[in-house]
């Protein structure tokens, strides 16, 4: 059974989970959130893990409150199994116990703050959950900039080589064909020596008409320098990898233009299919810069299929 707990003022899109098998316990902890100053929430409130794991496949929440002792879970494992439904929801918990050790245990195992019943009023819940909903952001824009060119806004070599070992394992399921293109940029050093802000502008507009060549699904990222990857996920043949390089190729042909010069800016690449060019991550990104450096020997501005 699920109470929907509605305070007269609720965040738009705010919404709170609170797990607590004490129905007094659940109507305090609502009281002290509408005497807080937090602005805009919605609470819905399951007294068993089992609801709650329920009500998680199928809604999103900002924040779980949650308590460990419960009819149906006890203790530190209650955290480990919200995690393994929504890993990246902050959890603070609402214990009745008031041990040290307990609450160090929660917080390795996840939760972002450890309350006691009857001593947390809704000054400390409000902060709790502040601190909570700030150092999840803090988390998710330490990964972005962990998984993301700082330049270009792709995905670094780091989240390629990621999305790759992804890629990989749903390709070995469904038989799908995986390619792996390494672009270089021809001549750049032409283009870098007007100055470093427009060899800049140029590669981040290099990226943003190979991210606009391709699927939702595909990854492009900027590997370092003027050398770009693209992962071409789900393709069925080679028609479709064709179709996709045509793309590419037809994005390049326009000029770029920066600060009144107009360059004519043309790749050479190389293109690593699994599982004919290689069976791994390393394998096949290997294939694709040899295939990629050969292109450049052979006359730049072309594509060479790795064997």
């Amino acid at each position: 059974m699920t109470d929907e707990l509605s305070p007269a003022s609720p965040l738009p899109g705010f919404e709170i989970l609170l797990i607590e098998d004490s129905a007094s316990d659940a109507y305090m902890a609502s009281e002290m959130l509408a005497a807080s100053d937090l602005a805009d929430y919605k609470i819905l409130h399951v007294p068993r893990l089992d609801e709650a794991k329920s009500v998680l496949e199928t809604r999103e929440f900002n924040l779980i409150l949650l308590d460990l002792n419960l009819p149906d879970g006890k203790g530190i494992g209650n955290i480990e199994v919200i995690k393994s439904i929504v890993a990246d929801v902050p959890i603070v918990v609402l214990s009745g116990v008031d041990d040290h050790a307990i609450a160090l245990q929660a917080i390795s195992a996840g939760a972002q703050d450890f309350l006691v019943k009857g001593k947390a009023g809704e000054w400390e819940l409000e902060r709790a959950i502040h601190y909570a909903l700030k150092r999840r952001q803090l988390m998710i824009e330490a990964d972005q900039l962990s998984t993301l060119d700082p330049l270009t806004g792709l995905a670094n070599r780091r989240h390629f080589l990621s999305r790759l070992e992804l890629a990989l394992k749903s390709a070995r399921r469904t038989g799908n064909l995986v390619v792996v293109v390494c672009f270089d940029v021809d001549d750049f050093k032409r283009i870098a020596h007007y100055s470093k802000e427009i060899g800049d502008a140029v590669l981040t507009s290099i990226g943003d008409r190979l991210a606009r060549s391709v699927r939702d699904g595909d990854t492009v990222a900027r590997f370092h320098g003027d050398e770009f990857g693209v992962l071409l996920e789900g393709r069925s043949g080679s028609d479709q990898i064709s179709l996709t390089l045509a793309k590419i190729h037809d994005a390049m042909e326009p000029e770029f233009s920066n600060e009144g010069h107009d360059f004519s800016v043309r790749l050479s690449g190389g293109v690593a299919v699994y599982p004919q060019a290689g069976k791994d991550v390393h394998g096949l990104v290997r294939s694709a810069v040899s295939a990629m450096r050969l292109a450049k020997v052979q006359g730049r501005d072309r594509l060479v299929f790795a064997k």
